[in-house]
């Protein structure tokens, strides 16, 4: 191995302590956050939110929508490694 470089494994355990660093960031941000976002609804609005959000329906729309991040997402990725310079 070339000095300074990381093997595999050293690298992947570096990826998944920033991972678990970063979820727990998240996690504890996360209820002010929600907090925060539907400060303006009513019960009857929250209730009907959740329903929704927890309905099949509901559930695939959420599970497209993060689909169609992730895709941005990796089309980002994509053409940030096409110009580096940018």
């Amino acid at each position: 191995m070339i000095p300074g470089l990381l093997g595999g494994g050293q690298a992947q355990g570096m990826l998944e302590g920033q991972r678990e660093r970063l979820m727990a960031q998240i996690s504890a941000d996360l209820n002010n956050t929600l907090l925060y976002v539907y400060r303006d609804l009513s019960d009857p609005e929250l209730e009907e939110f959740s329903t929704f959000a927890e309905s099949p329906q509901g559930k695939a729309y959420y599970q497209a929508a993060l689909a169609a991040i992730r895709a941005g997402l990796a089309v980002g990725q994509s053409a940030s490694s096409l110009n580096p310079g940018q």
